[in-house]
């Protein structure tokens, strides 16, 4: 197949957005919201994100709620922050 392994060109774009817009997100919650509400927020998330095929939920509330409960965890909280970090030193450099 001629395009076997290519992507779409804008495909980059949109990931680059989703993961910009899921960056502000995730540091809006760690700054504002109290560990407790962190957690069952983000279970709140990922229940709400097995409904996906309906118009407002979607699927990309589970990787969401899974980064706000990774909050509350330290192990995984120094972990998220940190590649958070990166991915937002990556995009300025370009």
């Amino acid at each position: 197949m001629p395009h076997e392994g290519r992507r779409h060109p804008r495909s980059g774009l949109a990931r680059g957005r989703i993961t910009a817009w899921m960056h502000r997100i995730v540091i809006w919650a760690d700054r504002k919201l109290p560990p407790g509400i962190r957690s069952v927020l983000g279970l709140l998330l990922i229940v709400a994100g097995l409904f996906g095929l309906l118009p407002i939920l979607g699927f990309w509330m589970i990787p969401l709620g899974g980064l706000f409960i990774a909050l509350d965890i330290p192990p995984l909280r120094r972990t998220v922050m940190s590649r958070l970090r990166a991915r937002s030193k990556r995009k300025n450099r370009s």
